[in-house]
């Protein structure tokens, strides 16, 4: 018996025990739509999704590089909670998005990780802009702004050769007089087989639908999102790349680069395949200090303009 039990070491088992708490916490969390979710997944696009600024996605940095595989940061509270552990210290991130038709997109949090376990809040506010109300004659007699707004509690610890993390999230949305609520559950899972090269997996948005309380409607599904990224860092170069498949999605990919001539500037730029709308992505970032400035440019297809994000990195 104890030979046996020797072929199964400690760090294994303890690897297999979050394994187990976090599909727990999935099933959950996700209550009956996971049957629903799995045929759906097969699907090219599937439809009654709701609140799509929870796939907006945080960072400049990120949104250049058409993913937070290459982020060490706060804003992996939303690309991946498994990776927080990796930041290294206290890291603050604030992030502001001006997108076609006036909307607006904003982050901030923070994240705390010592390379064996890391901790995270954050928080996402979407706004439309202003909606103009109009009576049955069409005459205008004000106007409101919908708005959404996403809090996240995030964990990541090493287990055994892996990472694994998860965030909480609490979903609030708002428009004219009706409002909905709800919750998530985002899982990832991070690997380092070699130095600088991350192989990382998320399953986002795992959790029940929601509904604005209007007599007779239809719950609306959250968008679950699979993603499989993978990154690599040499001297001067980063290189990431990601493949993902949303619900109301078709297949996605997208991969960016990075170089940093010096120490003080970093250029960016990504390209994103079977995206509906959006074009390739161009970046810079500034760094000084425990303080890094990053922008994106990212125009949109389809006459839709084009959208700009800065985000400011303390550290």
């Amino acid at each position: 018996m104890s030979g046996i039990m020797g072929i199964i070491p400690g760090v294994r088992m303890r690897y297999i025990k979050w394994v187990i708490i976090i599909i727990l916490l999935s099933v959950g969390i996700s209550e009956a739509n996971i049957v629903e979710d799995i045929r759906d997944f097969f699907n090219s696009k599937s439809e009654g999704m709701g609140i799509p600024s929870l796939k907006l996605g945080v960072g400049a940095k990120n949104l250049a590089l058409g993913g937070g595989i290459l982020s060490r940061d706060a804003t992996l509270v939303f690309w991946n909670p498994s990776q927080i552990p990796l930041v290294l210290g206290l890291n603050a991130s604030f992030s502001h998005s001006s997108q076609f038709l006036g909307t607006r997109y904003e982050f901030a949090g923070v994240v705390w990780g010592d390379g064996i376990s890391g901790y995270g809040v954050g928080i996402n506010y979407f706004t439309a802009g202003d909606v103009e109300l109009r009576d049955s004659r069409q005459i205008l007699y004000g106007t409101y702004s919908p708005f959404s707004l996403i809090s996240y509690l995030s964990y990541g610890r090493k287990a055994g050769d892996v990472w694994l993390g998860g965030s909480f999230k609490y979903l609030y949305e708002r428009c004219y007089i009706y409002s909905l609520r709800g919750y998530a559950l985002d899982v990832g899972f991070n690997y380092i087989p070699i130095t600088a090269l991350d192989i990382a997996f998320v399953v986002s948005n795992i959790g029940p639908g929601v509904s604005y309380g209007i007599e007779g409607s239809t719950p609306i599904r959250l968008p679950l999102t699979f993603e499989f990224s993978t990154g690599y860092e040499i001297k001067k170069f980063g290189l990431s790349a990601s493949f993902r498949k949303a619900l109301d999605e078709v297949f996605t990919a997208s991969a960016g680069v990075e170089y940093a001539p010096n120490p003080y500037i970093t250029l960016r730029m990504g390209k994103r395949v079977r995206y509906d709308s959006k074009g390739p992505s161009f970046g810079f970032g500034i760094n000084y200090s425990n303080l890094t400035l990053d922008y994106t440019y990212l125009p949109f297809e389809l006459g839709l303009g084009s959208s700009h994000h800065i985000t400011i990195t303390m550290k």
